[in-house]
């Protein structure tokens, strides 16, 4: 633990290669009107692909969605990110058939090309699984947490500046994760390319440690943290610009809008972090520019509950906490026992809960704290910077 904890104070810059992502082509005439069926965003602004480049030296930057698909219950399968893509492998590169490139969890690969072609019906598409041509990678750190150019431009770079990286024939394409900027930019790279050249200040590091970084931000993935059959919104897969209430009907969009609409959302996921008792009530500042705050630093050691215990705190028997109240619910003394969620999944000493959010101070969830109920263990949620664009929204959920 201590030598990680250097690590990871010592850390600024990152990247990683993501073994455990695979890369599932849908090409074909109705490649964007099937796709928009079953995904839960709008998959048109993607219709407009930027002709991929040849050349490692020229890199071809592409917009990019976050999306899940549900079944027809709306509850969640798979979530994915989707990006325009001419693989050098197509028959024609020069092709006007529409072309996405689906970046998914490895272990859901055989299931979501099930799914699909279940629904495919009479519509033209095709299916290639690309996890053998190509990798996803992922750059992030404080050199790209000034804005979303920025973050471009140093991986643009980056990748021009590589003279080995991959074959004439093959292609690149970077883009920012559409989930949430600061998660860093996104690689898509011939597996050829076995290691890239990064800037000496970026420091190649393992899944774990972007998990960290991952979790820090408050981000949840399927299988991981957003569990298969759970709400959508559960998960804040439309905090992360992975829901489009407007783009009309696909799969599961009616139970989905109507949870939106009604405010219906009890649960959350919420990033929680586990410190130690002599650290329990002391103040948490929010840091939105160093790769790792101090509050996952200095308790490091700490360890998470096991996956699916019961968090607990106490609040008030018939009282709705109120988001103006200077008081936290884990201050309040005259109380009964509540159970206001249970923990998911995390990494050292961050993960994500689901969490009622009658139980926290929506304005401000770091003054909750929490308790695993089997083990005792200190637990207090971490506000992620995106979490005060969307409290108001929160802001009337009652008990």
């Amino acid at each position: 633990i201590m030598n990680t904890l250097a690590h990871l104070r010592s850390l600024k810059n990152a990247y990683t290669r993501f073994s455990h992502r695979s890369l599932l082509c849908v090409q074909g005439q109705d490649a964007l009107k099937f796709l928009q069926g079953l995904t839960t965003n709008d998959i048109r602004p993607l219709s407009q692909p930027i002709p991929l480049s040849s050349s490692p030296s020229s890199p071809t930057t592409q917009s990019s969605i976050y999306t899940a698909m549900l079944n027809q219950q709306g509850r969640v399968l798979f979530d994915m990110i989707v990006t325009p893509f001419q693989s050098p492998l197509s028959p024609s590169p020069s092709s006007s058939l529409s072309s996405y490139l689906i970046d998914c969890p490895s272990e859901f690969l055989d299931e979501l090309q099930q799914h699909l072609k279940k629904y495919k019906l009479r519509n033209k598409v095709e299916f290639t699984n690309l996890s053998n041509d190509y990798q996803v990678w992922s750059a992030f750190g404080e050199d790209l947490y000034k804005d979303p150019t920025s973050s471009l431009k140093i991986v643009e770079d980056v990748l021009r500046n590589q003279k080995t990286i991959t074959p004439s024939n093959s292609s690149s394409v970077v883009y920012v994760d559409p989930r949430w900027w600061k998660l860093g930019c996104r690689m898509i790279l011939p597996s050829s390319s076995l290691s890239i050249q990064m800037p000496d200040n970026y420091k190649e590091v393992s899944k774990e440690v972007y998990d960290l970084h991952r979790l820090r931000w408050g981000v949840g993935e399927c299988s991981s943290e957003i569990a298969k059959d759970s709400l959508p919104l559960e998960g804040n897969i439309e905090f992360f610009n992975g829901v489009h209430f407007g783009k009309g009907c696909y799969l599961g969009q009616e139970l989905t809008a109507r949870t939106h609409f009604k405010g219906q959302v009890r649960k959350r996921l919420m990033t929680t972090v586990a410190i130690s008792a002599s650290n329990q009530h002391k103040p948490y500042f929010a840091d939105d520019h160093s790769i790792f705050p101090e509050i996952i630093l200095s308790n490091l050691t700490e360890t998470l509950p096991n996956k699916g215990s019961a968090l607990h705190t106490t609040i008030p028997s018939n009282q709705t906490i109120d988001p103006s109240s200077s008081s936290s619910s884990s201050s309040i003394s005259t109380s009964r026992e509540r159970k206001p969620g249970k923990f998911v999944n995390g990494i050292y000493n961050v993960g994500l809960s689901l969490v009622r959010l009658e139980s926290v101070d929506i304005t401000d969830p770091s003054r909750t704290e929490f308790q695993g109920e089997e083990d005792n263990k200190h637990m207090r949620l971490m506000t992620p910077p995106w979490w005060k664009n969307v409290a108001p929204s929160l802001s009337s959920i009652k008990q």
